[in-house]
């Protein structure tokens, strides 16, 4: 507290305990004492959180700031600023719905006695989190009905911060049909937390946007090697088909030879990659991988990947296409395999 002898400026805040605190502005004396304060609060990531400040008499507004644990020199941010609840005016607590992960720091209630004074600060309550025992969100999608044609927006945000986000999808009216992978990508949003979609124009049946994200291009490998000819898309397929024909055929109505034809394997059915145990030389050419999705009649085609013979001993080289919000993290999959 002040010394009675002395006059605070305007601008100048004075932090309160559990006990009282005495304000001295020339020859007048205002006493405030915290009737209840939380001090340290220790929750997981999506737990209610309550955090007390009563004073002893009326107040004009009551404010809440943030501020870091390990950024104490910043200048706190205002998040609350409120009138203080019930009928006396004495209440400023708040109270957190989901304790998020940005929140997690030091918080300060401070009050403010009159409309043109200055806000009077508590002691600190510092907030930490628990390790998250499971995700929770915070916003889920709501069964809606939407016109033909019209747009929709289905909010899906979790608590904390995720590493993917997916949708899958099927008909209403067939609850035992397995579900189609509709959507696949990185989360948004200042925290990465938010996983909701949109669609511009909805349709009765949903169609699916089959992409190529991955898929070799150029390849060059000596007869005897071994090779990956990669094809990944970005939603499930029932069906994966790897054709063949020469680099320079004798005719042009060469009818692409079906090399391969099997079900997308991984556990999303996205992997439509063929290996090469052994080149031969009747290998070289262009080969194509096309895929077939639920439901479809056509096999889609991704880009035509060329394979070409060098003389043994030649280091052999492989350039892949990749056109994914996912490519970080195949980078880091793959650091330290030959």
């Amino acid at each position: 507290m002040w010394p009675v002898s002395d006059e605070p400026t305007t601008q100048q805040l004075h932090r309160l305990g559990h006990g009282e605190s005495k304000l001295n502005l020339g020859s007048c004396r205002v006493v405030i004492s915290l009737r209840r304060l939380s001090q340290n609060i220790q929750k997981a990531i999506g737990e209610p959180v309550q955090m007390h400040c009563r004073i002893n008499k009326a107040v004009e507004e009551c404010q809440w700031t943030w501020q870091p644990i390990n950024e104490t020199i910043k200048t706190p941010e205002v998040k609350r600023r409120f009138q203080p609840a019930g009928d006396e005016r004495r209440d400023c607590s708040i109270r957190l719905k989901m304790l998020l992960q940005e929140e997690e720091g030091i918080w300060t209630c401070g009050v403010r006695l009159h409309k043109n004074s200055s806000f009077t600060e508590a002691s600190p309550t510092t907030v930490t989190l628990f390790p998250p025992i499971k995700l929770r969100f915070m916003e889920q999608p709501e069964n809606i009905r939407v016109a033909l044609g019209t747009s929709a927006l289905l909010r899906c945000v979790a608590t904390a911060a995720v590493e993917e986000c997916r949708w899958t999808w099927r008909p209403l009216t067939e609850p035992d049909k397995e579900e189609v992978l509709v959507k696949h990508f990185l989360p948004f949003g200042n925290h990465n937390r938010n996983c909701s979609v949109r669609f511009r124009s909805v349709q009765q049946t949903q169609e699916v946007e089959i992409k190529f994200i991955e898929n070799s291009q150029d390849i060059h490998i000596a007869a005897g090697g071994h090779i990956k000819l990669h094809c990944t898309t970005s939603s499930y397929v029932e069906m994966c088909r790897w054709t063949w024909e020469p680099i320079h055929p004798s005719s042009i109505n060469v009818t692409p030879t079906i090399k391969q034809e099997f079900p997308a394997t991984g556990k999303d059915g996205r992997n439509c990659s063929y290996r090469l145990e052994k080149v031969e030389t009747e290998d070289e050419g262009i080969w194509v991988c096309s895929v077939r999705g639920q439901g479809m009649e056509e096999f889609i085609q991704a880009p035509p990947t060329k394979l070409v013979l060098v003389k043994s001993g030649t280091p052999h080289c492989c350039n892949f296409h990749l056109n994914s919000p996912f490519n970080r993290f195949r980078k880091n999959a793959n650091k330290g395999k030959k």
